[in-house]
C-alpha cells in the first residue's frame, strides 16, 4: 500500500527540479516493482 500510495501521489511530491530526474524515478519504480529495494535504492 505505501508503494501504490507514492505512486499514486506523485504528482503531489515529486519536484521535476529537484535532484531526481524524472526518468530516474520512474527507473526506480520499475526496478522497486520488479526487483525489490535492494535493486532501487542508490549505490
Amino acid at each position: 500500500m505505501l508503494f501504490f500510495g507514492a505512486i499514486n501521489w506523485t504528482h503531489t511530491w515529486f519536484d521535476a527540479d529537484g535532484v531526481v530526474a524524472p526518468q530516474r524515478l520512474a527507473d526506480m519504480a520499475v526496478d522497486t516493482t520488479l526487483a525489490g529495494i535492494g535493486k532501487a535504492a542508490p549505490q
